[in-house]
């Protein structure tokens, strides 16, 4: 009995163990997707930010070059 006990023990052990390793994998993964996916989204907004950078220049010039022209 006490043998039988101690094989569904260790049955159990290598399940849980298993299944730990599985999660673990998965959740890894989930990790790595999500981290991938705000990476991306960052460079966008970092390109934003580029592009509304120059458009500031552009307009600040043309102003500059306008305001040149009145006076």
């Amino acid at each position: 009995a006490e043998k039988a006990a101690s094989e569904i023990v260790e049955q159990a052990r290598a399940y849980r163990i298993e299944h730990l390793k599985e999660a673990r994998k998965m959740a890894t993964e989930d990790i790595n997707a999500l981290q991938t996916r705000k990476n991306e989204e960052l460079a966008n907004i970092q390109k934003q930010g580029a592009d509304q950078s120059e458009l500031t220049k552009t307009i600040q010039a043309d102003t500059g070059d306008k305001l040149a022209a009145i006076t």
